[in-house]
């Protein structure tokens, strides 16, 4: 679906706000590395009426397929937080944009540093071990 322009701007300014407040009440500067953000989207609208229906949605089994699309809404926080929460945008090396229904709605972001998985650590390791060990058979120490 299509985002008005002025649903867009109105949305961006008040991630905006929340996020100069969020940053001045932590006494935080804007992150110059790499950046882990996460967004989640409660919405109201197009949540089912039955009973079962709105058990599957609170017990987070039903997604919410009509309205703004993951990507744009992606891109829109992004925009909106750049500058304020890292430098640019170009430094989101993770991202990660849920839609949930809700009878709250609202939207949930979370902008971290990124570091990398025990797991991506774990596989350098063994490569590293793999790497060793050819480099000593090629290129054996004096000792």
């Amino acid at each position: 679906m299509a985002i008005s322009p002025r649903a867009m701007k109105n949305a961006q300014a008040t991630v905006q706000s929340f996020a100069w407040k969020a940053m001045q009440d932590a006494g935080a500067e804007p992150i110059t590395g790499p950046v882990r953000l996460m967004i989640i989207v409660f919405k109201a609208k197009g949540m089912p009426t039955s009973v079962v229906g709105r058990t599957a949605a609170e017990m987070d089994a039903l997604r919410p397929t009509k309205g703004w699309d993951a990507s744009n809404v992606a891109k829109s926080t992004e925009d909106a937080l750049s500058g304020i929460c890292f430098i640019d945008d170009s430094q989101v090396v993770e991202l990660h944009v849920e839609k949930r229904f809700s009878e709250r709605p609202r939207i949930e972001i979370v902008v971290q540093p990124w570091r990398p998985s025990m797991e991506t650590i774990g596989n350098l390791s063994i490569r590293g071990l793999a790497f060793t060990r050819w480099l000593n058979k090629w290129y054996p120490s004096d000792s």
